[in-house]
């Protein structure tokens, strides 16, 4: 089972605690012999692949406008969403 994890972009960019949330989502990841994935959403400027400089090994990526801002019940909808593509509970 895959370790999941939130990461949050400002302004198309992702945030410094999203690149400290990965990284410690990617070392619980080694430590349990799986992958870490993470959960992007809104608008992003290209900044996602660094991602994989910390460990995590697939991004899931909703680029939305809608989705610059948050809102709770959107952000759920994608969420579980990309829970079920990966197909992790």
């Amino acid at each position: 089972m895959s370790i999941l994890v939130f990461v949050e972009l400002q302004n198309g960019n992702l945030k410094k605690s999203a690149f400290e949330a990965a990284a410690y989502a990617a070392d619980l990841a080694a430590s349990r012999s799986t992958e870490a994935v993470a959960i992007a959403l809104g608008e992003s400027n290209g900044d996602l692949e660094q991602l994989g400089k910390v460990g995590i090994s697939k991004v899931w990526h909703v680029a939305d406008a809608k989705l610059n801002h948050l809102t709770s019940r959107s952000y759920t909808k994608c969420i579980m969403a990309g829970v079920e593509q990966t197909g992790d509970r």
